[in-house]
């Protein structure tokens, strides 16, 4: 009886950002410190969705090709919002 078995698996990735300040350093530092907890629990994320191709091949149903993307979206609108808010000051 292994104490894995209630453990949930988190899938893993490498997240590569470059937070060069544009809208100055307090918007370079809050991306640094927000960015992969928002991304991380975005619903698309936490259970991805196969891509949708239009194409003729079947990759609909191979789990590694996943849209990222919509959760990268969803994150950076999560942001926008969030660093305008009091409590994240």
């Amino acid at each position: 009886n292994s104490n894995n078995d209630d453990k949930e698996e988190i899938p893993s990735a490498k997240i590569f950002g470059v937070f060069d300040g544009h809208g100055g350093p307090e918007v370079a530092r809050f991306c640094q410190l927000y960015l992969v907890s928002v991304l991380t629990q975005q619903p698309t994320w936490l259970e991805p969705q196969p891509l949708d191709n239009h194409n003729d091949n079947d990759n609909n149903d191979n789990p590694s090709t996943m849209d990222i993307g919509v959760a990268l979206r969803m994150t950076f609108h999560a942001l926008d919002r969030m660093i305008d808010a009091p409590e994240y000051r």
